[in-house]
Parts: C-alpha cells; sequence; structure tokens
C-alpha cells in the first residue's frame, strides 16, 4: 500500500479463515497475521455469521461455505466496500485452505474518488432506515429498484452533502443470483468430475 493509499484512508482488506465450528480464525489485517491456536480459546470467538450485518447475507455465505467444503471447489465474486470519499473494488476469493477450514482472501481490485462534492456517510440503523444498502455491491433501494449512490444524487433523492444516511442492509437480488449461479457452476464442474 502506498502513502497515497493511506491518506485516503483505504486500508488493506482482512483476510480469514472459518474453521469447522464456524468460527473466524487466522485473521490478517494490514499484513499481520492474528492466529487463533486450535488449543487456546480466544476470550471471545466470533462466529462466522456475526460478522454480516444481515441475515440474508449471512445465510448466502453460510450456503458458500458449505459448498466450498463439500466439493473443495474454488469460488470467487466481486463487491464494493465503499468509504466516505471512494468508491473501493473487491474481489474474494473462497477456498479449502485445509482439510477443516475455508479461506476468505479478500484482494483490492481498485478504486475511484467519488466527486469532491458528494460524500456517502451511512449508519447502520435496525428501523426507521432512508434505504436499504446491499451488503455486497452498496447499492441502495429505492423503490423496489437498485441505485448507485451517485445516482441517488443525481436523481435528487438524498443530497450530495455528506448527511447522515440510516441504512438497513440486505442482499439485493442480483448479488444473490450471481453468487447462487458461481455455486451452481462449481458445483456441475464437481459432478462431472465424480463421474
Amino acid at each position: 500500500m502506498n502513502q497515497t493509499d493511506r491518506q485516503i484512508g483505504i486500508e488493506e482488506v482482512q483476510s480469514f479463515e472459518i474453521d469447522e465450528f464456524d468460527f473466524v480464525c487466522n485473521v490478517n489485517i494490514a499484513g499481520k497475521q492474528h492466529i487463533y491456536p486450535d488449543q487456546v480459546e480466544p476470550k471471545r470467538r466470533i462466529s462466522f455469521r456475526e460478522i454480516f450485518s444481515d441475515a440474508s447475507t449471512a445465510d448466502l455465505h453460510q450456503s458458500l461455505i458449505e459448498h466450498v467444503r463439500l466439493t473443495s471447489e474454488t469460488i470467487s465474486y466481486p463487491y464494493r466496500c465503499d468509504t466516505e470519499t471512494h468508491c473501493v473494488f473487491l474481489r474474494a476469493v473462497v477456498s479449502r485452505t485445509s482439510s477443516t477450514r475455508v479461506g476468505f482472501l479478500n484482494k483490492m481490485l481498485g478504486y475511484e474518488p467519488r466527486p469532491a462534492d458528494s460524500r456517502l456517510i451511512r449508519k447502520y440503523v435496525t428501523d426507521e432506515s432512508d434505504f436499504t444498502m446491499c451488503s455486497i455491491c452498496n447499492r441502495l433501494e429505492h423503490d423496489e429498484r437498485w441505485f448507485e449512490f451517485q445516482q441517488l444524487v443525481e436523481l435528487q433523492l438524498w443530497p450530495a452533502n455528506g448527511k447522515e444516511m440510516r441504512c438497513s442492509f440486505h442482499t439485493c437480488i442480483n448479488c444473490a443470483t450471481s453468487i447462487n449461479q458461481r455455486m451452481a457452476e462449481a458445483r456441475r464442474s464437481f459432478d462431472s468430475k465424480m463421474i
């Protein structure tokens, strides 16, 4: 990561493994490994489901883990994890890392600055949200359609001045369909090898 990346607040995205009991372990943050050995119980182990803001995204990723465990196939998909000032594009690579663990490697593909006069400031809420945000692509739902933040600004559905947006989270149909298609393709590949 270069100095420009640090100045705009984009840091290395963490990668981690999930053990056979669905707990997060071997977390890599900013290039530093945080290992939780099997024989040492951390004070508070984090369940894989706890890292998601909503049940739909947790369910989708639980299916993904179970699929990778069963088939040993690698699944990858793009996603976004935007900051206030930048659109950040990433790719998750999900694969077996051992006989009992599944790894989530997060690779940064790139980022784009938001227009200087447009800032996304969001706050997670469970009640009375302004919009529902997709946990994977960061688009926002309005009238049963999904929009980029900048589109909401251009359509004057939300101000560009950085007003705090209260968001609930869910998985949009496009992202759910895309990940399910990747799992179906990997399953077909696995089945053809078994014949």
